[in-house]
């Protein structure tokens, strides 16, 4: 589920920029980048393309993680990817999941947007957001 979102919605959607650096080309599917070139992938659109995620990819399916391609697995990037990827990307999930299961424990949430309408940057948020939120009389 916390993979799924971050797919449809990345924190980062615009990628993290790197340089190539001095005295090096790098090529990346058949187009050369000489030293100095930065480079970057934009994050929502590897995470919305529908060559790789199907027609669905707008839709919050997920099912889709229990039997990902080989093209999936390198598509999700929403941790970065290598030696520069998120040094608290374990910590960070855990944290994510307790404070979901406490949360959807504890409280009722009702959504009053039809659709959740949401600015690309850096960070990709959404314009506005309202919900309900009622402590549950009775947790589960």
């Amino acid at each position: 589920m916390v993979s799924e979102t971050l797919r449809i919605h990345p924190t980062n959607s615009l990628g993290l920029p790197r340089v190539v650096p001095n005295g090096k080309t790098i090529s990346i599917c058949g187009r050369n980048f000489p030293a100095g070139t930065v480079v970057s992938v934009p994050t929502w659109t590897l995470h919305h393309d529908k060559e790789i995620w199907g027609d669905d990819v707008d839709k919050f399916v997920p099912e889709r993680w229990y039997n990902l391609t080989e093209a999936q697995k390198k598509a999700f990037l929403a941790w970065s990817t290598g030696p520069r990827q998120c040094s608290g990307r374990n910590v960070a999930e855990m944290e994510i999941m307790l404070v979901i299961a406490t949360l959807v424990k504890r409280y009722e949430f009702e959504l009053y947007e039809e659709e959740l309408v949401t600015v690309e940057g850096f960070l990709n948020k959404p314009l506005r957001c309202e919900i309900g939120i009622r402590r549950r009389e009775s947790l589960i």
